[in-house]
């Protein structure tokens, strides 16, 4: 099932694509080769963020813990797995999901100068990558969270952005 277009436009003087992780001020500005993924996870799950135009595209696939498509987005263009995911909510410059446990799951909003961007990954064994915002006592920043034999959960909660249900709430923030 298709979803609406998320029109997603940023300024960049540069042509370089820029990656906070949510609002926590923690940015990586990719400088590689355009089209390349900013970050790869398990070799099938790439996130790419390209300019084009002054336009942003985004690309990434999230899978939940037993391996199955939660959400992919591919240039702009998402879909959301109804079996896998819980809700969803979107506006013109943000979209976010949740999964079928109603953990937000990947969270995208794009300004003009960078992308923030939230999300949990999975391969298809249940090992897990999460990227955002985290806090640790008073302090903020940008967190890459691993599963591994001594982490087996990843404790990353992303906060949502948007009111539930979004069939009540469509483009509503919370």
């Amino acid at each position: 099932m298709t979803e609406p277009r998320v029109v997603l436009r940023a300024a960049e003087e540069e042509g370089l694509p820029q990656l906070e992780f949510g609002d926590s001020g923690s940015v990586l500005r990719f400088g590689g080769e355009k089209g390349a993924p900013l970050l790869r996870m398990f070799g099938d799950n790439d996130l790419t963020v390209v300019v084009e135009d002054g336009q942003v595209k985004v690309s990434t696939l999230i899978r939940d813990r037993s391996g199955s498509a939660v959400a992919e987005i591919v240039n702009n263009e998402w879909k959301v797995n109804p079996a896998k995911s819980f809700d969803r909510n979107y506006s013109k410059n943000e979209l976010e999901v949740k999964d079928d446990a109603g953990e937000i799951v990947l969270q995208i909003r794009v300004l003009h100068d960078r992308v923030q961007f939230q999300g949990k990954f999975y391969d298809r064994h249940g090992n897990g990558v999460a990227l955002g915002k985290m806090r640790h006592g008073d302090e903020v920043g940008g967190v890459i969270e691993m599963t591994g034999p001594a982490h087996p959960e990843l404790l990353l909660q992303i906060e949502p952005i948007f009111r539930y249900p979004s069939d009540q709430h469509l483009g509503e923030h919370g």
